[in-house]
């Protein structure tokens, strides 16, 4: 884990991939099921992996266009960090919360590469294995500004995905 002297906030939109991830319970909670556990610990929500339906997400925020590159870059502590947010998230992290409102939650990312902010990304250091970092995000629920807005708010969704 990269220990950082103040954890870095993202403001970034978040919108639900329809495609009912959260039924193939076996293949998703093998894969993503420690992820799950640590992102409801660290937010105090619940999770039970026999009862807790996982989320396919995406997230953009206005630094990295997100829908092109699928990374976020974090400027912390004058290093520059190359980041990926895991793509599933336990849907406890969203009960009660509707289209346009705003989550605020702790998630761990994985980090790439790194580099001090003044030099150029020919000198980052890259990471052969993943190595994370907690970082703040403030989620704005924005499915119908997305891709997938013909299938309803986020709320609608999120039923929709977890019957």
């Amino acid at each position: 884990m990269i220990k950082t002297n103040s954890m870095p906030v993202i403001n970034a939109d978040l919108f639900i991939i329809p495609n009912h991830a959260s039924i193939a319970k076996e293949y998703i909670l093998k894969r993503y099921e420690s992820e799950s556990k640590q992102i409801a610990d660290l937010n105090n929500i619940p999770f039970d992996v026999d009862q807790t339906n996982l989320v396919q997400v995406w997230s953009t925020d206005k630094k990295c266009d997100n829908m092109q590159c699928g990374t976020f870059h974090i400027v912390c502590d004058e290093y520059d960090y190359s980041c990926s947010l895991i793509s599933v998230l336990p849907r406890t992290l969203f009960e009660g919360y509707k289209e346009n409102d705003i989550v605020t939650c702790v998630i761990p990312v994985y980090v790439s590469s790194y580099r001090k902010s003044n030099e150029d990304y020919k000198s980052s250091v890259v990471f052969d294995d993943k190595e994370q970092m907690l970082v703040q995000f403030n989620f704005s629920l924005k499915q119908l500004e997305y891709r997938y807005r013909s299938f309803g708010t986020f709320e609608d969704v999120l039923e929709m995905v977890c019957r």
